[in-house]
């Protein structure tokens, strides 16, 4: 890998890949990847709810730029690419990193404890993510202080990831290590690779983007983000020093990660 002066670190569903299969996408898709391309010094990490296999699968779905850091499973799992470009090799101090912030445990005790909760499909649960979907409808949000009390009694010590797809109406809940979330990883990987905050862009779209906002990084909120989302972040960003950091698109998906790329100057 070359010499790194920056990272741009996104969100993949709604952010990088489109959440509708309009023409102009794929463009939009084929002039991110053009001017990231032609960037020095410009690293790119996927921090996404995915898993590796469903990572690689959209990658190549949509043609979107090879990454230098995969952060996976809504950031329990960190991954870089093996030599010449071969298998991705799951990062071992990251792993372990997961299980103290754990306290010791891992999802399969989260599962026992929190058992009669709709639980998402077997392929979206990892060692240190298990997850649950329920329809918004039903007011999900109310069961968190449940949730949270339960993990709490059984001693695991977790962190609660709420959010809402604003397209199908269905409320996702992912316990995870305590403090961890996407942001905690993309933190990780800033200290790895010996980078100052402002050196690192976060872009995404819904509310478990929202840790990562809110920081220290400089963001992009595209365009098609979770309304919630955007009125919350701009609720927070108070004070000249939190506005500066982020930046509302214009533009939907990858175009608006183009747009905000400009903003900062990782792009030109």
């Amino acid at each position: 890998m070359n010499a790194i002066d920056y990272l741009l670190a996104s969100d993949m569903d709604g952010t990088v890949i489109p959440l509708d299969d309009r023409p102009q996408r794929e463009k939009e898709i084929a002039s991110f990847a053009e001017a990231f391309g032609q960037q020095k010094g410009l690293a790119l990490a996927y921090a996404t709810g995915r898993d590796l296999q469903r990572v690689l699968k959209g990658i190549a779905q949509w043609k979107l730029p090879t990454p230098d850091w995969l952060i996976c499973d809504v950031g329990t799992s960190l991954y870089r690419p093996g030599e010449n470009g071969g298998e991705w090799i799951l990062s071992d101090e990251y792993r372990a990193e997961m299980l103290k912030r754990f306290g010791g445990h891992t999802a399969e005790d989260v599962a026992r404890t929190l058992k009669g909760y709709p639980e998402q499909d077997a392929s979206r649960q990892t060692e240190f993510k298990h997850s649950y979907v329920f329809d918004t409808a039903d007011h999900p949000e109310q069961l968190l202080p449940e949730i949270d009390g339960k993990l709490k009694a059984a001693g695991i010590h977790a962190e609660l990831v709420y959010s809402v797809d604003v397209y199908t109406g269905e409320a996702f809940l992912d316990v995870l290590p305590a403090g961890v979330a996407k942001d905690y990883a993309v933190h990780f990987l800033l200290n790895l690779l010996r980078l100052d905050a402002e050196h690192v862009v976060y872009a995404g779209d819904s509310g478990n983007d929202e840790h990562a906002f809110k920081s220290g990084l400089q963001g992009i909120v595209v365009s098609n983000a979770d309304p919630k989302l955007i009125a919350d972040l701009k609720a927070w960003a108070d004070d000249d020093a939190k506005r500066g950091r982020l930046f509302f698109a214009s533009q939907p998906f990858i175009a608006g990660v183009h747009e905000g790329c400009l903003h900062f100057g990782l792009l030109s």
